[in-house]
């Protein structure tokens, strides 16, 4: 145990970015997952475009005479997860440039910050990185 990040919370003093614990949870962990996000983006990316190129695009007729098509389904998927990364970033770009590396490192690896600002500093912005990422993401 060490440092002063060893469990998550809001500051209070910061009223207008104060989210409802739920919500603040559901942005920590979509910043958490940007990386496999980002991932899955490519994957999906280059099935799709094989989709397209006619590798692997099936029609299949179920029980329901509903016609399933896993290109359009990759592909709907691709531009979801496309906006929902979009708009991790978008909150990243927000903070200043000195910031934005340290209280990504803070929430997805729960690094400590280091010395170039003050604590209060930091987590001011990841209070307001938090707070944006919600906002963009449609959860306030």
């Amino acid at each position: 145990i060490g440092g002063f990040m060893s469990k998550e919370w809001q500051q209070k003093k910061l009223k207008e970015y104060v989210l409802p614990k739920t919500v603040y949870y559901q942005a920590l962990w979509a910043v958490r997952d940007l990386e496999r996000m980002r991932e899955t983006l490519i994957e999906l990316n280059d099935d799709v475009e094989e989709g397209l190129n006619g590798i692997g695009f099936d029609r299949k007729i179920g029980n329901t005479n509903t016609i399933s098509m896993p290109t359009e389904k990759k592909a709907i998927r691709l531009v979801n997860l496309a906006e929902k990364i979009k708009n991790i970033e978008n909150a990243i770009n927000l903070m200043p440039e000195e910031y934005q590396k340290g209280v990504l490192n803070n929430v997805i690896n729960k690094e400590l910050y280091d010395n170039s600002a003050h604590e209060n500093t930091w987590k001011k912005w990841k209070q307001r990185f938090i707070y944006n990422v919600a906002k963009n993401l449609g959860l306030i």
